[in-house]
Parts: C-alpha cells; sequence; structure tokens
C-alpha cells in the first residue's frame, strides 16, 4: 500500500497525496483499540485536497505565520472524521 500510494503521489506530482493521507489514517484507525473499542475515520480526499489549499494559501498571504494555525486546522480535520466502529455481536 505504502508504495503504491509513493508511486501514485510521484506520478501526480503531489495531487493524489490528500487520497493517500486518507487510506493511511483508515488504515491507522481501523487497526486501533482503547479499551477494546475499535475506531472508524470517515474523511474523503476531496474535503483534505480543499483543507491543504486553503492552508497553503493562507500561509502565503501571511508569509508563513499561519503555519501553527494551519496544523491544528488539519488535527482537527483528522479528529472530526474519527468515530467509535458499531460492536460486531
Amino acid at each position: 500500500m505504502m508504495l503504491v500510494g509513493f508511486l501514485l503521489t510521484t506520478v501526480t506530482l503531489g495531487i493524489y497525496m490528500p487520497w493517500f493521507i486518507i487510506k493511511q489514517l483508515k488504515w491507522k484507525y481501523k487497526h486501533q483499540t482503547i479499551y477494546l473499542d475499535l475506531f472508524n475515520f470517515e474523511g474523503n480526499g476531496g474535503k483534505l485536497f480543499l483543507e491543504i489549499i486553503i492552508i497553503f494559501l493562507l500561509t502565503m498571504v501571511t508569509f508563513g505565520i499561519y503555519t501553527c494555525w494551519g496544523r491544528v486546522r488539519l488535527m482537527k480535520f483528522e479528529l472530526g472524521g474519527l468515530t467509535l466502529a458499531e460492536k460486531e455481536s
């Protein structure tokens, strides 16, 4: 999975990167448990791509000052898509 995502990101000059990050996050949270509770990640690459573009533009306009807030915005995106998975009977 990692090699294919890296190659696709390279071939598309970075455009595939948000979708690759989403796949990694879905895998990460699918295999993570806390007190036997499973997690799901329900984000999509299009929304992450838009977030990255907005953060990039605001960082350029503010000469790099927005970088810290951009990191927080990405963390909110990640945690906002996180839900508890339904338990299987």
